[in-house]
């Protein structure tokens, strides 16, 4: 096809031939056509047999850029998405894990991929996953022990006030994570995270000392009554009830 490495035209010439596997096959031949070509025309809304067609009867079926938008095509059958998965680099799956018009088989899987490799992921790639990840994955971050790691996790976006007050429940949360999320003005508004910042083992005693006084009365009176929060922070909360 005269153009064929045109992006724009190989779309519509892919859509155009969606129901004719020979003039796919003869389309798909062409020596022109790129990786990237075709990867940025399967990424628009073609009918559902171009993909398949692509990955499973084309030269570029195995090609990991092509792969990544078979995936994250809209359009894709689940199960051809699937198939997809295993082969793709971290970015496409964070790509394919957060987005919310796939079947949701699709992006768990893209997630749990995700989470199963990321003791093989280089530190500038976990900073940036990190930041862009999913929430479940960067909620995994929070517990890196580089601070990079855990501080682009903290400016993403898609983090929940739960997340933290899940990651500070744990024994096994960092340190250095309470004066971290303060640095962050998003969580240093949320009482719900200043709240688990207080009750958290993990959290030094002068920042829950700091906090403690800026608790409800009713939090007050719970601290004061648990058994489960720091002993320090139970009997200052004791004596700010009097």
């Amino acid at each position: 096809m005269s153009g064929a490495g045109h992006k724009g035209d190989l779309r519509r010439a892919l859509a155009e031939s969606a129901d004719d596997p020979d003039r796919l096959a003869l389309l798909l031949a062409d020596d022109s056509i790129t990786d990237l070509d075709l990867r940025h025309a399967l990424r628009g809304r073609l009918p559902p047999g171009v993909a398949a067609f692509v990955m499973e009867r084309s030269r570029f079926g195995a090609r990991q850029t092509v792969l990544g938008a078979v995936a994250r095509s809209p359009t894709s059958a689940p199960r051809l998405a699937l198939q997809a998965l295993p082969g793709l680099t971290w970015r496409d799956l964070a790509d394919v894990a957060v987005a919310a018009e796939l079947a949701p088989a699709v992006r768990q899987k893209a997630e749990a991929l995700l989470l199963d490799g990321l003791n093989a992921m280089r530190l500038g790639d976990l900073i940036t996953l990190s930041r862009i990840g999913p929430r479940r994955v960067t909620t995994r971050l929070l517990y890196s022990r580089d601070a990079r790691v855990r501080l682009a996790g903290l400016h993403n976006p898609r983090l929940r006030d739960g997340d933290l007050c899940g990651v500070l429940e744990s024994s096994d949360a960092p340190r250095e994570i309470a004066a971290e999320i303060l640095q962050v003005h998003r969580w240093a508004l949320s009482y719900q995270v200043r709240r688990a910042i207080v009750r958290s083992y993990v959290t030094p005693h002068p920042i829950s000392l700091t906090l403690i006084a800026e608790m409800n009365p009713g939090d007050l009176r719970d601290l004061a009554a648990s058994d489960d929060v720091p002993p320090l922070v139970s009997a200052v909360a004791r004596r700010i009830l009097g």
